[in-house]
């Protein structure tokens, strides 16, 4: 007698719609989390290799040109000028621009290559043009500094008359727009350096509406910080005169006394 066996499966369970509808919104609160990182890290690579070109770029310049200076780029103060020699002499065709947000290529005078800078901040860049005006004068003899600057006279006076020119085109930089809109100024403010005598390679930023020799303002850039406002010890905002101090003493002036300074943000 041949036996027969009911062989019962087990049904098998699918997904419902709503863990699917789940898993989906894992999947894009995952893609929203991750892409920007994705975005930042494709950035990143595209910069790295713009920095090996340029890098491989200039050594191929200093050969071409047979430049035998510790300063590849000697007497040329700016990253722009340093860049556009490149284009003009042929070896780049032209000018790269990283591609992550606040970031140039910036030239390192002491390892002699060039890095990205993370920075496009116009106090950091006001304070970088006059920083390498005075490192460019380092070995230089008194003779050959004032050939540079054009005048016998080496003060502040023509360093920023030389900065003004070379590096800004004649227009110092206007105050952040978005900063501008905050302070209570009929007129654009305009940024500048001021080097003191004594701590020449300290120089002070500050912004003014005045760009003459007028070395009294409210507004002072610290560096990692932002931009400060000086207001007197009655609460008023006035001009704070900085003619005998250098970067690092007005801000150890504004750590000092922060009751009188406010931050514009």
């Amino acid at each position: 007698m041949r036996k027969c066996f009911l062989v019962i499966r087990k049904k098998e369970k699918g997904f419902t719609l709503l863990e699917l509808m789940l898993v989906i919104t894992i999947i894009g609160i995952l893609g929203l989390v991750l892409m920007p990182v994705y975005g930042i890290a494709k950035e990143t690579i595209a910069d790295d290799a713009t920095l090996i070109m340029l890098n491989n770029t200039t050594k191929m310049y200093s050969l071409g040109e047979r430049i035998e200076s510790d300063d590849i780029f000697e007497d040329i103060i700016t990253d722009e000028a340093r860049l556009q020699i490149l284009v003009d002499k042929n070896y780049l065709e032209n000018i790269p621009v990283p591609r992550r947000d606040e970031s140039s290529f910036q030239w390192s005078i002491e390892s002699q290559e060039w890095i990205i800078s993370q920075s496009n901040n116009v106090g950091d860049i006001v304070f970088k043009s006059m920083v390498s005006l005075l490192n460019l004068f380092e070995d230089k003899t008194t003779v050959e500094i004032q050939n540079i600057l054009g005048s016998n006279n080496i003060s502040n006076d023509t360093y920023r008359a030389y900065i003004l020119s070379h590096t800004f085109n004649g227009t110092w930089p206007s105050f952040p727009e978005e900063l501008q809109a905050k302070v209570d100024n009929g007129s654009q403010l305009k940024v500048m350096p001021f080097s003191y005598s004594e701590s020449p390679n300290d120089p002070v930023i500050y912004a003014s509406t005045n760009t003459g020799n007028n070395w009294n303002a409210q507004y002072f850039y610290y560096q990692g910080k932002g931009w400060y406002r000086y207001k007197n010890q009655y609460g008023t905002y006035t001009g704070y005169t900085f003619s005998n101090k250098s970067g690092t003493a007005l801000k150890e002036f504004i750590d000092a006394t922060p009751n009188q300074w406010e931050l514009v943000e």
